[in-house]
C-alpha cells in the first residue's frame, strides 16, 4: 500500500465550543510527514499529547509552548483515513467544534491522493504500553496479531 495525502488545500471554518467565536482549520497536502502549525510554530503531530484538567474529556496537543484543545475528532479522521502526510494548521487554540469526526472524514475522504512512490509505514507493538490519565482513565496497548479495541 502507498502513503496518502490530500489532493488540495482544504480550509474548514467553524465555531469554538468554549465561546462561540469563529475559527478555522486548514489541511495542506505535503509529501512527507504529519505536521501541526499554530501561531508560526510547527511540530510533528506525534510530538506531544496533553490533557488539561478543566477539559479532561478532550484531547489537547502542545505546539511550541501553546496548547490546542478539542483535537480528538481531527486526528481520529486523519488516522482513520490512513493519511500519512499532511499539514494541519489551527486558527486558534481550539479546533472548530463539530459533533464528531464524521464531518472531517467526509471532507478529507473526498480528496484522498495516494503517493505512488512512497510505501506506507507500519508500526508494530512489541510490549505492553499503559498511558495513565486523570482518576480512573487509562489506555493500555497490548501486542496482538489482530486489531481489537476494548
Amino acid at each position: 500500500m502507498f502513503q496518502k495525502t490530500i489532493k488540495k488545500e482544504i480550509t474548514i471554518k467553524g465555531i469554538r465550543q468554549s465561546d462561540g467565536y469563529e475559527t478555522f482549520i486548514k489541511f495542506t497536502p505535503i509529501e512527507s510527514g504529519l505536521w501541526v502549525i499554530y501561531e508560526n510554530n510547527i511540530e510533528p503531530i506525534s510530538s506531544y499529547l496533553v490533557n488539561k484538567d478543566e477539559r479532561r474529556f478532550t484531547s489537547s496537543i502542545l505546539v511550541g509552548n501553546k496548547i490546542i484543545t478539542m483535537v480528538e475528532h481531527v486526528f481520529s479522521a486523519v488516522n482513520g483515513l490512513g493519511i500519512d502526510n499532511l499539514i494541519i494548521e489551527f486558527g486558534s487554540d481550539e479546533a472548530p467544534f463539530f459533533a464528531n469526526s464524521e464531518y472531517f472524514s467526509k471532507i478529507l475522504n473526498e480528496n484522498i491522493l495516494e503517493i505512488k512512490n512512497q510505501n506506507k509505514e507500519y508500526y508494530k507493538i512489541y510490549k505492553e504500553i499503559e498511558i495513565k490519565g486523570v482518576i480512573f482513565y487509562y489506555c493500555m496497548i497490548t501486542p496482538s496479531d489482530d486489531f481489537c479495541i476494548d
